[in-house]
């Protein structure tokens, strides 16, 4: 499923550089949810995410960003740092750290072990229950104040699916 949503290298550098030579504003996290609050969206902005965090990003995707001086926000399963997942080999801490330390990036939160689907279904949009997604966001703000040094103010759910019972906890 992750290899899903890859785009070559080639292409995304050029969409980068579109972005660039086309003075469309790139928008950290931060940004768009102040702009929102604030009801001032107007006019041609992006804001870039990456979700779940594969060796994609430090060694391909990150340096293009660098380069060309634009924000974006990783969002991170903590539970599965370091580890495979559908023979996607997911970043080390020391990588997003690395990247993390670079003000052009925001480093959230995208659960520690609620990543994950059954029968095709994200587990947050079934009947999990409260005691668990609560117990998982947890772990995922405990993982990320350990070795970030922070705590994760954004979090994207798994797949798009809302949690409410996780939306009035956070």
């Amino acid at each position: 499923q992750l290899h899903e949503y890859n785009v070559f290298l080639q292409d995304f550098e050029q969409q980068m550089t579109f972005l660039k030579k086309n003075h469309i504003k790139v928008l950290t996290s931060s940004e768009l949810i102040e702009k929102l609050n604030k009801k001032e969206v107007i006019g041609k902005a992006v804001v870039i995410t990456f979700d779940d965090i594969d060796k994609s990003l430090p060694e391909n995707a990150y340096p293009i960003m660098k380069k060309l001086d634009l924000p974006f926000t990783q969002f991170i399963i903590t539970g599965k740092v370091g580890q495979t997942i559908d023979g996607s080999k997911m970043s080390t801490w020391k990588e997003i750290k690395k990247m993390n330390e670079n003000p052009l990036v925001t480093s959230g939160l995208h659960t520690n072990d609620s990543h994950y689907q059954e029968n095709f279904v994200p587990i947050l949009s079934t009947n999990i229950s409260k005691k668990v997604v609560q117990k998982d966001y947890q772990k995922s703000q405990k993982a990320f104040g350990e070795k970030l040094d922070q705590k994760g103010k954004v979090f994207a759910y798994p797949y798009g699916a809302q949690n409410k019972d996780l939306e009035d906890y956070m």
